[in-house]
C-alpha cells in the first residue's frame, strides 16, 4: 500500500512540475531557518528510526530489521550535508556514497530475508515488527496480547494455538490449586511459550510435509530463542525459564537442556501437557488433527513417562467436568 501511494505521489509531483513550472516559486526554500528546520527534522526522524529498528533487531533478529537500522544510520548524515555541503567537494561525494550504500544495505537485507524465509511477506514482517521491548517493559496487558497476535501470525496453520494452550494450562493450574501469582505467571508463560518462533523462517512453519532432521533442529531452537527474548524483557523475565523448558520431558528426551523429572519447573510441565494436547488436536499442513479421545489416550500413554502425571490427570479431569473442548 505504501509503495503504491508512493508511486502515485511521485507521478503527481512530476506531472504538476511539468504542467506548472513555477508552482513551487512561493515555497520558502531559500529561507535559511526553514532549511535548518527541515534538516533537523529529517535527521531526528532518521536517528529515531535507526534506534527503533535496532531495538526490533535485538528482539527478533530479522535481517530486514538490521538492514533498516544500518540504512537509516547512513541516511542520518544526508540532511546536514545537503545543508552545508558544496557541489564537487568531498561532502558532495560522501552524500552520494552514503545514499548509495544505504540502498545497497537495505536491498541486501531484504534479499537475505526473502532467501531465509522463502517469501516476500518476510520483508513486511520485518518492517512492521514494532518495538515490543519498550512496550512490554511498560507492563501493559494490551502489548502482551499484541505480541501474542504477532506470534500467531507467524504460523497461520496453528491460529488460536496460543490462546487454547493458555486456557488448558489455566485449567490445569486451577485443578492443582496453584496460588494466584503462580496462575498469572502460568498464563503469561503459556501465552509466550512460542515467542521464539518469531525468528523461525515462515517456510519451515508452513511446510506441507514432514520436516527433515536439519529443519527440525532449526525449529527446536525456538525454545532457547524464546528464553533469550524473555530474559531481555522485564515483563517476561519471571517466565523465561518456563518458556525455555516447555519442551522438556520427564525422561530427559526433551529439549533444549534434556532436563529430567522435577528438574523441569512445574509451570513448564503444565504448559507441556497443554501444548501437547492442542498440538495433537489441531490440524497442521502435514497432517490432520487427532480426535479428542485419541489425544486423551495418547496423554495417558505418556503419563508419568514423558509428561507429568498430575498435570495429565488435572487436564483429563477438567475435560470430564467441563465437556469436550471446541473442535480445533
Amino acid at each position: 500500500v505504501v509503495a503504491a501511494w508512493g508511486v502515485v505521489a511521485i507521478a503527481a509531483y512530476i506531472t504538476v512540475s511539468f504542467t506548472i513550472e513555477d508552482w513551487l516559486d512561493g515555497a520558502p526554500t531559500d529561507d535559511r531557518a526553514v532549511q535548518y528546520a527541515i534538516a533537523l527534522s529529517a535527521t531526528v526522524l532518521f536517528a529515531v528510526g535507526a534506534w527503533r529498528y535496532t531495538q526490533a533487531y535485538v528482539f527478533a533478529r530479522l535481517p530486514g530489521q538490521a538492514a533498516m537500522a544500518c540504512a537509516l544510520v547512513l541516511l542520518v548524515q544526508v540532511p546536514p550535508i545537503l545543508l552545508w555541503g558544496e557541489v564537487w567537494y568531498v561532502s558532495w561525494w560522501v552524500y552520494h556514497a552514503a545514499y548509495a550504500a544505504a540502498f545497497v544495505v537495505l536491498l541486501a537485507g531484504w534479499g537475505l530475508e526473502v532467501r531465509r524465509a522463502g517469501s516476500l511477506k518476510a520483508i513486511a514482517d520485518a518492517l512492521a515488527m514494532r518495538d515490543a521491548l519498550a512496550a512490554l517493559n511498560r507492563g501493559r496487558d494490551r502489548d502482551v496480547l499484541e505480541l501474542v497476535d504477532a506470534i500467531e501470525a507467524k504460523d497461520v496453520a496453528t491460529l488460536g494455538h496460543v490462546s487454547r494452550v493458555s486456557s488448558y494450562a489455566l485449567a490445569i493450574g486451577k485443578r492443582l490449586s496453584l496460588a494466584p501469582q503462580d496462575l498469572r505467571e502460568l498464563v503469561l508463560a503459556a501465552q509466550m511459550h512460542d515467542v521464539g518462533k518469531i525468528g523461525v523462517p515462515d517456510a519451515l512453519l508452513a511446510k506441507p510435509a514432514a520436516l527433515t532432521a536439519d529443519e527440525y533442529e532449526i525449529i527446536k531452537q525456538h525454545a532457547r530463542r524464546g528464553f533469550e527474548i524473555a530474559e531481555r524483557v522485564d515483563a517476561l523475565r519471571p517466565v523465561a525459564r518456563i518458556v525455555r523448558a516447555h519442551h522438556e520431558r520427564l525422561d530427559g528426551s526433551g529439549y533444549p537442556d534434556g532436563l529430567r523429572g522435577e528438574e523441569i519447573p512445574l509451570l513448564a510441565r503444565i504448559v507441556a501437557v497443554a501444548d501437547t494436547y492442542d498440538a495433537m488436536t489441531s490440524s497442521r499442513p502435514y497432517r490432520a488433527a487427532v480426535a479428542h479421545d485419541a489425544a486423551c489416550a495418547e496423554l495417558l500413554r505418556a503419563r508419568g513417562r514423558t509428561l507429568d502425571a498430575g498435570c495429565v490427570d488435572a487436564l483429563l479431569a477438567w475435560f470430564q467436568s467441563e465437556g469436550l473442548p471446541r473442535a480445533a
